[in-house]
């Protein structure tokens, strides 16, 4: 009995010694996509590459949030791109998941899965930070004035709040918009844009807005104002100076029209009296 049980445990250090020569070391575990990423999307693409020494080895890349596994891709060797090297990629729902930060880790091994980054055969990414954030920013609009002359300068400055999730430091847009619908548009970092010339060129009434977006893509409106584009007394706007021009050019028209008219009429009357003067000389 003894002389079997040394026979059962010599057996199983040999066959220890036999897998443990066929588990090659994994040298290199890295998440390529996503580094950092701030999203609103129900989805996302897990891309990660390991590499080991040796090959015909079976290597699991298993991907973690948190504590949580989300997605195991298990093949051997991987998709080859070199002979050491396997990439791997995994998609997982977001949807039923709460806005906040999570840690995402790859965890390359190449034997199989028993425990969460227990076995000497495997080693882990480091992690990358998923922030999942659904909230539009909130922001706010003021003005400079709420009315202004033609062709006069009129000043947006649209401020924003960060919300918990992410930080919005993308650009904010703005617009003015006149009584006939023309919509004037620009885009600054700071938040603040100005308009004249041609943008303000049309009297009457005229809204502003603006509106933030954050790294996550949820884009917030602000509150519309409005303010008038008016002329005060003495100054002559574009349109009127138009209006104007219109009236002198009419003039010119009619006066010329009165003078022929005047002229043919003096005309008929030097021919009657010609022909009056003839017509006593005969007799």
């Amino acid at each position: 009995m003894k002389k079997r049980n040394s026979l059962l445990i010599l057996f199983s250090i040999l066959f220890t010694l036999f897998l443990a020569s066929n588990v090659e070391s994994i040298t290199s575990c890295t998440i390529n996509f996503p580094v950092a990423m701030q999203t609103n999307d129900d989805s996302l693409i897990i891309n990660s590459s390991a590499e080991w020494a040796g090959i015909g080895n079976v290597t699991n890349v298993t991907y973690w949030r948190d504590t949580t596994i989300i997605g195991t891709n298990s093949t051997t060797n991987g998709t080859r791109t070199t002979t050491t090297t396997g990439d791997y990629t995994h998609g997982f729902d977001l949807s039923g998941l709460s806005q906040g930060a999570y840690a995402i880790r790859a965890e390359c091994r190449n034997n199989t899965l028993t425990s969460y980054i227990t076995e000497a055969s495997s080693l882990n990414s480091s992690a990358v930070t998923l922030v999942i954030d659904r909230t539009p920013p909130s922001c706010s609009i003021s003005i400079l004035t709420t009315e202004i002359e033609p062709l006069g300068f009129f000043e947006i400055d649209c401020s924003r709040t960060t919300d918990t999730n992410t930080i919005n430091n993308s650009a904010r847009n703005s617009f003015i918009k006149n009584a006939y619908g023309t919509k004037v548009s620009k885009t600054s970092t700071s938040g603040i844009n100005s308009y004249d010339g041609s943008d303000t060129e049309v009297e009457g009434s005229y809204t502003a807005s603006c509106n933030a977006t954050d790294n996550a893509g949820n884009t917030g409106s602000c509150k519309t104002e409005e303010f008038e584009v008016r002329a005060e007394d003495g100054v002559v706007t574009p349109a009127e100076k138009i209006a104007k021009s219109k009236q002198f050019v009419t003039p010119k028209k009619s006066y010329l029209t009165v003078s022929l008219i005047i002229v043919g009429i003096l005309l008929v009357i030097v021919i009657i009296l010609v022909a009056i003067y003839f017509s006593k000389k005969r007799r």
